[in-house]
């Protein structure tokens, strides 16, 4: 993307406070290596993620409400993935224990980390956009 530059972002963080007024960090120096510092591959994969991410959640809880744990392992694991790409953590543990609950066959004990999944994608979202949009033409 002409103009936008690596160099701003070195040696940092994403560190925002939501309208919740909870922190949210995202390891700026890493996210950039897991992309080999390829600004629009960034760019690309936040698009894809913030399309993506919404209809896995979904998923996830279509997946509970039928209480088909095969669905809710494979929907939380995509998601899972698709999380730590952008070392999103937070986010990231409550859809890898549905992923187990799922893997385990027990449902009845999701609902709370389906909940702190909901509560996190929101912000994870809102920090990558917050990361990227600088780097928008």
């Amino acid at each position: 993307m002409p103009g936008a530059s690596l160099e701003r972002w070195q040696n940092s963080e994403v560190n925002l406070r939501l309208r919740d007024n909870a922190p949210i960090q995202l390891p700026v120096d890493e996210i950039f290596a897991r992309v080999g510092g390829d600004i629009e591959l960034l760019a690309v994969l936040v698009g894809l993620f913030k399309l993506d991410a919404p209809t896995t959640l979904s998923e996830i809880r279509r997946a509970l409400d039928n209480n088909d744990a095969p669905a809710l392992e494979r929907a939380a694991h995509r998601l899972v993935g698709s999380l730590l790409t952008f070392h999103a953590s937070a986010a990231a543990q409550p859809a890898r224990a549905l992923e187990i609950a799922g893997h385990h066959e027990l449902l009845s004990d999701a609902e709370p980390q389906f909940a702190a999944l909901q509560r996190e994608l929101p912000r994870v979202i809102t920090a990558l956009d917050h990361l990227v949009s600088p780097l928008q033409p």
